[in-house]
């Protein structure tokens, strides 16, 4: 028949147990984190199709499709529903050509085209490793992992990205929606189809 000092160091044996879980979780998310990022790592050339949105229902809203070459160029095409007023944009975060209805033009500065045009302030030098699930640095701000050993929570460059689920991809396992935050406004990212991949 079990006593009440018994009983108390049985209990206290299972609060020690409960309290050191979260740093074994810890530990395995960081060892999981370090081997995705190193095959992530491999990925430098992508395409996906998806849906991307401002964070109010008043915010533009579009369809896109991004391909990310090897080198650095990226192709970024926008569409509003029904394939209505379609822009094409091709470069990268130094220059690049814009195909919209009304004709081409060329830009050295992108990022501020976009804001202008579409209200969007996306910091393209980040993008490319943002949308697979990576820091764009070194050095981030904050960042979060799941017990999956995935980024979800980004603070890096002025934005907070979370990442609010993932979907796998040939080998890879990839962001299927993230909403990206920049004090000014939200973007939320949808990523429908995943292609090109290694």
């Amino acid at each position: 028949r079990p006593t009440a000092a018994s009983t108390l160091i049985l209990f206290l044996l299972l609060c020690a147990g409960c309290a050191h879980r979260p740093a074994l979780d810890r530990a395995d998310a960081e060892a999981r984190w370090t081997l995705r990022r190193a095959q992530l790592e491999t990925l430098t050339h992508y395409s996906v199709n998806g849906r991307a949105a401002g964070g109010s229902l008043l915010a533009p809203r579009a369809d896109f499709r991004w391909q990310q070459e090897a080198d650095g160029r990226f192709e970024l095409r926008l569409s509003g529903p029904f394939g209505m007023g379609a822009i094409s944009l091709n470069g990268d975060e130094q220059h690049m050509e814009v195909r919209t209805p009304e004709g081409v033009s060329q830009t050295g500065d992108p990022q501020g085209w976009i804001a202008q045009t579409l209200g969007w302030r996306l910091p393209l030098a980040h993008l490319r490793r943002w949308m697979i699930g990576l820091p764009a640095t070194d050095a981030p701000q904050q960042l979060e992992l799941d017990n999956q050993g995935r980024l979800a929570l980004l603070v890096e460059a002025g934005w907070t990205l979370r990442y609010l689920d993932y979907a796998e991809a040939g080998i890879y396992e990839l962001p299927r929606r993230i909403e990206a935050s920049n004090g000014e406004g939200t973007i939320k990212l949808i990523a429908d189809v995943w292609g090109d991949l290694p």
